[in-house]
């Protein structure tokens, strides 16, 4: 298991945090497994009614760090050598490199409540990600899965008067909007308005207003939803053509 994108991305993260970088890194968790050393045993027994059946019993115990607060962590790896480098130093013997997901991660740290996160190849990058960062990194990635079944709806297939309606009142009737996106969600075929209102907007308040004033309109395609942009990823929002876009 190379994952080099995800290595360097982790790299560029560690030197230069920022939201690009942090952008590239959730990318390139789409996708990618971690590297978790375990110590798997075996318990064998037989059924004892019916066909003599064997049954496996597989317990795994997930290995543990300490960092220098004494908080515990479980050491994943973003590469095999990062993982031999780190089991070459411990010495630990017993342990088998486990693939694992960030959300398999997650799901494990809410059954471990005394391990505070993870530490990402703790030889080079040493990166820690506590439980709440685990959390919103899986938030992330569950939002770009969403997006991945986005696409953006035909322009044929919106009424030429909606669209004018739009570009003619929308900025007088709704001036806190700065981007309108329409949107069609691949899998359940629903009609899906993103919204990105101007910064210092109440957004409840804002998505009661567009959604109020849609309802009004004769909107083609009828919506199902609106969401705001802050619930996915603008970087790939914006790869979409605006139904509408605020001047500057």
């Amino acid at each position: 298991m190379a994952n080099l994108t995800l290595t360097e991305a982790l790299n560029q993260y560690v030197k230069d945090p920022r939201p690009e970088t942090e952008t590239l890194l959730i990318d390139q968790f789409v996708g990618s497994t971690l590297l978790i050393p375990a110590a798997i045993g075996k318990n064998t027994g037989q059924q004892k009614n019916g066909p003599m059946l064997e049954q496996r019993i597989v317990d795994v115990q997930y290995q543990l760090v300490k960092n220098a607060t004494g908080q515990q962590l479980f050491p994943v790896f973003s590469n095999r050598q990062a993982y031999n480098q780190w089991q070459a130093k411990s010495r630990i013997e017993g342990q088998t490199p486990l693939a694992i997901s960030i959300e398999e991660i997650w799901s494990l740290l809410q059954q471990a409540s005394r391990v505070s996160g993870v530490v990402i190849d703790m030889m080079t990058v040493n990166l820690v990600l506590d439980q709440r960062n685990v959390a919103y990194l899986t938030q992330q990635l569950a939002n770009l899965k969403q997006l991945s079944q986005f696409k953006m709806r035909q322009r044929l297939d919106i009424k030429e008067s909606f669209i004018e309606t739009v570009q003619r009142e929308l900025a007088e009737k709704m001036p806190f909007i700065q981007t309108l996106w329409a949107l069609k969600l691949g899998d359940t075929q629903q009609n899906v308005y993103v919204v990105a209102v101007f910064p210092g907007q109440d957004i409840s308040t804002s998505i009661e207003k567009i959604m109020l004033w849609l309802q009004s309109k004769d909107a083609y395609p009828k919506f199902d939803r609106i969401i705001t942009v802050g619930e996915l990823d603008y970087t790939k929002v914006a790869q979409f053509k605006p139904l509408y876009n605020a001047k500057n």
